[in-house]
């Protein structure tokens, strides 16, 4: 699947199966960042998205049916939407990239993650070693900050779904 931008009619999704399959023995074109979409199965388990490069990955409700954890790990430019209820969320060794998360009854832990914006709602946030990263959260507590963390900012939830309310 890749995102195309036009500059009069907004995004157009399409899929390409010469240029991204695995089949064919060759390696996908280089790509700018954020340009390619990656379907679920391709980089994820049931409670797990893991080692996403240049890519966005979208969870939704349907995904995540079953799951009360999970975690995204080792994502380097990449944008992951995660928008379902879950009961914990582990998010580690993250670069350069953006997690949006929808409603999380637990806690959301992050650790040894850079350059990394996390959009969430959450009753707890436990961030610990971390550098350069914003988190725009609604928590029912302060978030508590552990180990080497450097120029952290904390910032107010910005987004929403719809489905938002119902998933707190």
């Amino acid at each position: 699947f890749k995102i195309t931008s036009n500059s009069s009619s907004g995004a157009e999704l399409s899929q390409s199966k010469e240029e991204d399959s695995p089949m064919l023995g060759t390696s996908p074109p280089t790509v700018p960042m954020f340009n390619r979409l990656v379907t679920t199965s391709q980089i994820t388990d049931n409670e797990g998205i893991y080692g996403v490069n240049k890519a966005t990955v979208i969870r939704g409700e349907d995904d995540c049916e079953d799951i009360k954890r999970m975690h995204v790990t080792d994502c380097h430019d990449a944008v992951v939407y995660c928008l379902a209820p879950l009961k914990w969320v582990s998010i580690s060794c993250c670069t350069n990239s953006i997690v949006v998360l929808g409603a999380v009854g637990s806690s959301v832990r992050v650790q040894r993650s850079e350059k990394l914006q996390v959009i969430a709602v959450t009753s707890h946030l436990v961030v610990n070693t971390c550098h350069d990263c914003i988190f725009y959260v609604a928590t029912n507590r302060p978030p508590l900050l552990l180990g080497d963390n450097r120029f952290i900012q904390l910032a107010p939830y910005n987004a929403g779904y719809e489905h938002l309310e119902e998933h707190m």
